[in-house]
């Protein structure tokens, strides 16, 4: 495919045949003209800002070599070690190590190649502002250097696709060819960001990175991160030119500044001396930001404080023009409050801000407007650590130069505004943000007058004070219980789950500074508040200050272990409602058999029954002491209303795991119960709290029969009723004889 725009640029331009027709006739024509303009400016000055840089005459292809992953996908170094690209997909005059050429800038250069093998295409500028991004974060020239995690022959293999994929306008159908897969994604993600920076951005430090080495014979055009440099022009004049023009007392000549690459001015790149006129010029400085700092004052002057950032362009002379003043004094802060502190008798002991929040940070516009409506000068100032703005440089962020002079903040008399444009981290911006003051002078005395909505406050001194709220959120909590413990067979079922109201959780402040909470000040790793949970777990706090806090359960339900892992940190940063993670507490639950000291569901009979409760638990907390308590009753009594038991049973021990088995004995006098069923009820404390019960007057698996005694006739083996019955056996059998003997005595003769 022909080098091309991207398919949105393409809906926005003319055809590639338009094109070409428009060019043709633009080289007829305009060709001649540039030639002429840059022929009368060379004698008439008409473009002193432009300079016009020699481009290197020589350079060498010393290296070609293959990708690794086995495609046969070239890439080159040149005889200073830079790596170069391909520049021009479709033209297969691979350069070959040896070759020689020309540098120059891709913006002029168009003899493109069509798919088709025609030449005369170039690259749009939408195009151009992408290659300029990649070839600045790409590879340049050495292996080690860093792209998207990727060095060595992978970062050039990024760097090279992706500039195909702007040549094509895609990148998706390139994805076969890279070499490995796990390639793709940083190739795309350099490609999306050069596109992005070629739609948002006209200029930066990628603009003019991309260079040509064009090879003798048009051979295969390469790309390559080129060597750049600018000019720079420094002009000077006074901040009261009416005051020092003409004044022998004053001259800008002689000023020297020096120039550094470093915001600490101690890499040092060369230094400049105005002349008569307050100027200077030096070429050759390295395109980016740069740092000009007065190293001489001009006679006359104090020395300019300013440390002073500039942007060279690649083949371009910046201008930086200075202001020096000659007299002045000032005494003007603002100061910014958190809206409490300014109750401070009602509220004792607040700190400058609360929670997370700062006082640094908060921005304001001040516009200076003398003695009419229009604006002479405007700052943007931007608040200390303590909330205070002072009319110097280092709270500036932006705006014109400052009024200053032997060494000390100055301001004229007029009228000033001065808005609030920007809350600093954590507050609000108050409703009315802007004020306006009028700094006037009497009698040797300076005072600002607040002017703001027709009501005038005389200042004794210059401190002007804005009270803004701090950010205020909500933290909602979700409660939730777990229920792990399975059925057990023989065992008893287990109860429903028990209630999730009542799971207390403290919150903390975790911030760096106290906040305000509920009319008072809570210091960090202090409780802000204790909070309960509903019937539906649900519990909240509000009107929490922008902080950092820190949650922790306290206190579990009834039949739930506290969740001692549970402990999240939350942050409050706007004025939402912040949902924690949900607390998840393991329920604390008993599972009960009840059986005879032999193992059995059938106690036989005994003056003293011995019962034993099998008792497993979960949820308990490994290590800390539990008691359990068992009381036996009949199981008609309690079933019919409250009973008192028969006997009870008593286990202390300290639990293990969180899982276990524990066996609670009876011992019953079985006299009353024989054939009656008793059942057992059990409850697991700690501390004296109940944890957990099985209590349930209708459990088959906590209730036993208690079967009736045998009752049997006295034996022989019984010494007392041995002769009592021997002696009645004989009466017995004598009573018969006799009887016998009458009866047939009296029975008449045949």
């Amino acid at each position: 495919m022909f080098i091309t725009e991207s398919s949105n640029s393409l809906q926005r331009r003319p055809s590639i045949k338009q094109k070409h027709r428009l060019n043709k006739r633009a080289n007829t024509w305009l060709i001649p003209l540039l030639i002429s303009a840059l022929f009368l400016s060379h004698y008439f000055g008409l473009l002193p800002h432009k300079l016009a840089f020699a481009q290197e005459s020589s350079f060498t292809v010393a290296k070609r070599e293959d990708f690794p992953g086995g495609q046969k996908i070239p890439m080159w170094d040149a005889n200073d070690g830079t790596f170069l690209y391909c520049g021009d997909e479709f033209n297969h005059h691979a350069a070959q190590p040896g070759a020689t050429g020309q540098i120059m800038n891709p913006r002029s250069y168009a003899k493109l190649t069509s798919p088709g093998g025609s030449r005369g295409g170039s690259y749009t500028e939408e195009q151009l502002r992408a290659i300029d991004y990649i070839i600045y974060h790409g590879s340049v020239a050495h292996k080690s250097q860093d792209v998207y995690g990727y060095t060595d022959w992978k970062a050039r293999a990024i760097t090279q696709f992706a500039l195909w994929g702007v040549m094509r306008g895609e990148i998706h159908t390139l994805a076969s060819s890279i070499p490995q897969a796990e390639l793709h994604k940083p190739v795309e993600q350099l490609y999306a960001d050069a596109m992005r920076y070629a739609h948002e951005s006209q200029d930066g430090p990628e603009k003019g990175a991309a260079q040509f080495f064009v090879p003798d014979n048009d051979e295969q055009v390469l790309f390559f991160f080129g060597k750049q440099s600018g000019a720079l022009r420094i002009t000077k004049r006074s901040l009261f030119e009416a005051i020092t023009n003409k004044n022998e007392n004053y001259t800008l000549e002689g000023a020297e500044y020096g120039i550094f690459a470093d915001a600490e001015c101690t890499q040092s790149l060369g230094t400049m001396k105005l002349d008569s006129t307050g100027s200077a010029s030096l070429s050759g400085l390295p395109v980016g930001t740069l740092y000009i700092k007065e190293l001489t004052a001009p006679r006359g002057y104090l020395l300019d404080q300013t440390i002073h950032t500039i942007s060279i362009n690649n083949q371009e002379e910046s201008i930086l023009e200075v202001t020096d003043t000659p007299a002045g004094d000032f005494n003007l802060h603002i100061t910014k409050h958190d809206f409490i502190n300014n109750a401070q008798e009602k509220y004792p002991g607040s700190s400058l801000a609360q929670g997370d929040a700062s006082l640094e940070g908060a921005q304001f516009k001040i516009r200076y407007l003398g003695s009419t409506n229009e604006t002479s000068r405007e700052w943007i100032f931007s608040t200390d650590k303590q909330g205070v703005i002072s009319f110097e440089e280092k709270y500036k962020v932006s705006g014109d130069n400052l009024f200053s002079l032997d060494n000390k903040p100055w301001l004229p008399l007029g009228y000033y505004t001065v808005e609030e444009i920007k809350a600093p981290e954590g507050y609000q911006l108050p409703s009315n943000s802007l004020q306006t003051w009028k700094l006037s002078y009497s009698e040797g005395n300076l005072s600002w007058t607040n002017l703001t909505q027709g009501k005038e406050r005389a200042e004794s001194h210059a401190s002007l004070v804005f009270n803004d709220e701090v950010i205020q959120g909500e933290v909602r909590i979700k409660k939730i219980g777990h229920d792990t413990l399975t059925s057990s067979k023989g065992y008893s079922e287990l109860d429903p789950l028990p209630s999730l109201k009542g799971a207390k959780i403290e919150l903390v402040n975790v911030s760096s500074q106290s906040i305000f909470y509920k009319g008072k000040w809570i210091a960090p790793n202090e409780a802000v508040t204790t909070i309960e949970t509903n019937e539906n777990g649900e519990a909240k706090v509000e009107e929490l200050p922008y902080g950092t806090y820190s949650l922790k359960e306290i206190s579990a339900p009834t039949g739930y272990a506290i969740n001692s892992e549970w402990n999240p940190t939350i942050s409050i940063r706007d004025n939402t409602v912040i949902e924690a993670p949900e607390l998840q507490d393991e329920r604390i639950a008993i599972q009960t058999m009840l059986l005879d000291s032999n193992g059995t569901k059938n106690p036989q009979y005994s003056k003293d029954l011995q019962l034993i409760d099998h008792i497993k638990y979960e949820g308990l907390t490994p290590g800390e002491e539990y008691e359990i308590t068992g009381e036996l009753y009949e199981t008609k009594q309690i079933q019919n209303g409250p009973a008192k038991p028969i006997a009870k049973g008593n286990v202390h021990f300290k639990a293990t795991s969180s899982t276990g088995e524990v066996a609670c004995p009876f011992t019953v006098n079985s006299t009353n119960i024989e054939g009656k069923d008793v059942t057992a009820y059990e409850t697991i404390s700690k501390n004296g709290k109940i944890v957990a019960s099985h209590t349930n007057a209708h459990s088959s698996e906590q209730t036993l029969h208690i079967k009736e005694r045998h009752k049997t006739l006295p034996t022989t083996a019984d010494n007392h009723f041995l002769f009592p019955i021997s002696l009645a056996l004989v009466g017995c059998f004598s009573f018969l004889v006799s009887h016998t003997i009458r009866i047939k005595r009296c029975k008449p003769n045949k």
